[in-house]
């Protein structure tokens, strides 16, 4: 099992002398404070630290492995017996608090010192699944019921579970308490710690629909980059889940695009491009002004050229260069408010796929309606034709407006897709005319006003069309044709979160700034037409000075923000040249860190391997069939050297009777769904077989009503089939007392249930079984049924111990069958 912990495997990387990448040192001295939650999160954690640590740092791993040596965890647990006395529960989910004389609710599973076994019969709504999830959290610290609600339920935090175990959020804090033989344990009071609970693996003995879906959407197909995957799966069993999620996300930075430096960089560079070229513009035109202020002086005023009709030229030319920009603000802002509400409108009324089909089959009973004496659909209704047509025609109306409203979403998500589109296109193109025409107005005093909201604006738009990671997400969306309920609910999430609505601004400033540019020109244009008459040489002198000093003022302000570009974009240029590195080292430390997680998987792997194996076999009992757990190797290039990953897979194997070879199949791809569900079933029961007899540490084994009547061909299958699982365990550890909890809400695999354990017998191996597993199973074991906490005994119940409680169970006398039988 889990011997080591993730930060002393990075530092055993990073103290290997053919190890020179610098990222293993990093990633082992502030492994604690790195942050793993996503890809983005981590990278920048990697950028951080390897900014504030010098070459010459000096990584004191030694000392670390000192303070934090992990020690035999489990040797305070180790032959521990944790099977459960008694509970008392109070605020949790679906059982009330404490009465006012502070007694809670309870169960007790022990008589005359015999720890029982329980078969629990319970409807819905009457506290079965709220008992085991108070009962998982105090073994595990989590709830499979909530993983089951969640898309990503590793995200999952402790405070979350603690919150989902209340009955409301608001109300008082959950309370749980247990009695086992190794003593009293509660909701703060916790039988293990972190590492011990990674160690003996309680999860796998509590069996819930979590498990089986989980479970059932594993790949046993070798694959140690698919986090899905049976080696995966065995990694999370063996206490290694730490390790999986450390190299999920260390895999995931492989396809990072990191743009965030470069396109800062490429930002300013552009900006800087823009400001020398100016600065050439600006010198240039000053060096030709001190020529022609040079040849006014010499010639005494006789200049052949008038410079007002020049500039009147020049401006007329920048007028007729005509700005084209189709977009209106208001338009784009309506159509995203328009786009938004009616996604949110459309998650009242669920469209799909399902309610087509609904639709076209009331409409077809319609048409039926007529011609028959009784309800199309039922043929035994109590209402009238005209009560049914009208509430098939209700429902008929309420389809039609979900499939309209699908369609009126699916034509705005195309508006606004064009839009968001066009906006980035158009400002790209005004972009670029901005950037050449700022260089053309920068001479001229009468148009310093429009020069300025040019500049403005050019920075700006910059911002925007320099996006690149936004772009490629509208490009994405533009591109589907028919979108989906992910791309609306993306497109909605731009939208409320202000990262396009501001587009609508930029909008309203450019079609502003293009009706302003005209009219400035135009008014500049008009004024020197009028004021085009021959002028004095002083007037002609004082003229080129004026526009002299203007133009030499503008190019020392170029030149001072040049000079300002310059440590951002050298600081900027480090940091892109970092995120190379970062890149680039974490591929050689990837493939270093997973090398080292495949040998600790197949190290823990290999004590129990057989057990594993040797009991899913003995459940798998069918002809022309045989399981294999084996290690599957793949071939990798580790500094330059070719090394083994062993990949633990799980396969069928069968005989092919045309060709006479056997050929193997992987279990997800062979089974149906019911003997898929009774196979992934069965991995969870081995691994937690597994680790009771590899650690000798006894924990209840509680099922969650994961089985239906419906399920299993006849009453007597599922009988056999509870019995199977209890004879592994009594095969595996004789000489551990069993303790297995069964929650039910189905009659039928309650009596069967009951018949499994009347009829249970173990033969052939009696002489290994301990005393209390030598008892008749009936014996020690208690049947009952939950009823509505509501509708408790008038008075309360006493454990052993002589504390109170108010039953929830109500059991049923252990010899029941016997007593029908008679």
């Amino acid at each position: 099992m889990a011997t080591k912990t993730v930060r002393e495997v990075l530092i055993d990387l990073a103290k290997k002398e053919s190890s020179d990448i610098y990222i293993a040192k990093i990633l082992a001295y502030y492994y604690p404070k790195i942050n793993f939650g996503d890809k983005k999160s981590f990278f920048e954690s990697l950028i951080h630290y390897y900014s504030i640590t010098g070459n010459e740092h000096s990584f004191d791993f030694d000392k670390i492995l000192s303070e934090e040596q992990n020690t035999n965890v489990s040797s305070d647990v180790n032959g521990n017996d944790y099977r459960i006395k008694n509970v008392r529960l109070a605020d949790v989910r679906g059982i009330p608090g404490k009465d006012e004389d502070g007694v809670p609710f309870g169960i007790n599973f022990s008589e005359d010192s015999i720890i029982n076994n329980a078969i629990i019969l319970a409807n819905n709504g009457t506290g079965k699944s709220s008992i085991f999830s108070a009962l998982e959290m105090l073994f595990t610290q989590e709830i499979s019921e909530r993983k089951l609600r969640r898309r990503n339920p590793n995200s999952i935090r402790l405070e979350a579970y603690s919150n989902y175990l209340k009955r409301f959020p608001t109300e008082k804090q959950p309370f749980c308490e247990i009695a086992t033989p190794s003593g009293k344990f509660d909701l703060n009071n916790i039988p293990f710690n972190n590492l011990q609970r990674k160690l003996i693996n309680p999860y796998n003995h509590f069996i819930s629909d979590f498990d089986i879906y989980d479970h059932g959407q594993r790949e046993f197909d070798g694959n140690t980059e698919n986090p899905n995957s049976f080696h995966s799966l065995i990694a999370d069993s063996l206490g290694l889940g730490d390790f999986i999620a450390k190299q999920s996300v260390l895999r995931e930075t492989k396809g990072y695009r990191r743009t965030t430096e470069t396109g800062s960089l490429n930002k300013l560079e552009t900006q800087k491009e823009d400001a020398v070229r100016n600065e050439k513009n600006f010198s240039a035109q000053i060096q030709s002004k001190n020529t022609e202020l040079k040849e006014l002086k010499n010639a005494g005023g006789n200049t052949e050229q008038n410079p007002l009709e020049i500039k009147r030229k020049k401006l007329q030319e920048l007028l007729v260069k005509s700005i084209y920009y189709s977009l209106n603000s208001n338009d784009f802002t309506t159509s995203l408010e328009t786009f938004a509400s009616t996604y949110i409108e459309s998650q009242s009324i669920q469209s799909n796929q399902k309610e087509i089909l609904s639709k076209n089959f009331l409409v077809s009973g319609l048409q039926l309606l007529d011609d028959l004496d009784d309800c199309p659909f039922c043929q035994n209704s109590q209402k009238t034709k005209e009560e049914i047509k009208k509430n098939v025609q209700d429902r008929v109306t309420q389809l039609q407006q979900s499939q309209e409203l699908d369609e009126l979403l699916k034509q705005q998500y195309k508006t606004v897709t064009d839009l968001l589109s066009s906006f980035y296109k158009q400002s790209q193109v005004l972009y670029e005319q901005i950037s050449i025409e700022r260089a053309e107005i920068a001479s001229y005093e009468e148009l310093s006003s429009v020069f300025q909201k040019e500049e403005q604006l050019y920075i700006d738009l910059s911002l925007h069309i320099n996006d690149e990671e936004l772009i490629e997400r509208i490009d994405n969306l533009k591109s589907k044709q028919i979108p989906t309920y992910q791309d609306y609910e993306a497109l909605y999430n731009l939208i409320v979160q202000d990262i396009i609505k501001s587009n609508a601004t930029v909008i309203n400033n450019i079609n502003i700034f293009i009706k302003e540019r005209k009219e400035a020109l135009e008014q500049t244009v008009r004024g020197l037409t009028d004021d085009n008459q021959e002028l004095t040489t002083a007037q002609k002198i004082a003229l080129v000075e004026s526009e002299i000093k203007r133009l030499t003022e503008q190019l020392e302000s170029t030149k001072k923000r040049i000079n300002e570009l310059n440590p951002q974009i050298e600081k900027l240029q480090k940091e892109v040249a970092l995120v190379k590195r970062i890149k680039s080292e974490l591929e050689g430390v990837i493939p270093l860190f997973d090398n080292e997680v495949n040998e600790l998987i197949n190290t823990a792997f290999d004590p129990i391997q057989e057990i594993v194996e040797t009991i899913l076999k003995d459940y798998l009992k069918e002809e022309n069939l045989r399981l294999v757990i084996t290690k599957k190797e793949k071939k990798v290039i580790i500094e330059e050297q070719e090394v083994i990953n062993n990949i633990i897979v799980a396969n069928l194997e069968y005989l092919d009777h045309e060709t006479g070879e056997i050929k193997t199949v992987t279990p997800d791809m062979y089974f149906n769904t019911f003997r898929y569900k009774l196979f992934c079933l069965m991995v969870s029961l081995s691994l937690a077989l597994a680790t009771r007899k590899e650690h000798n540490i006894n924990l209840p084994l509680i099922i969650d009503d994961i089985f239906f009547a419906s399920d299993f061909i006849s009453k007597n299958s599922f009988a056999e089939f509870l019995q199977k699982v209890i004879q592994l365990f009594y095969k595996q550890t004789p000489d551990m007392p069993l303790q297995i909890i069964l929650f039910t809400h189905d009659d039928l695999i309650f009596r069967s249930a009951i018949d499994a354990v009347d009829n249970f017998s173990f033969e052939n191996q009696e002489e290994d079984l301990c005393d209390d597993n030598k008892r008749p199973l009936i014996e020690k074991t208690i049947i009952g049924r939950f009823f509505d906490p509501k509708d408790k005994d008038p008075n309360t119940s006493m454990f052993d111990s002589g504390e109170e409680y108010w039953n929830l169970l109500y059991c049923i006398p252990k010899n029941v069958n016997q007593l029908i039988k008679a």
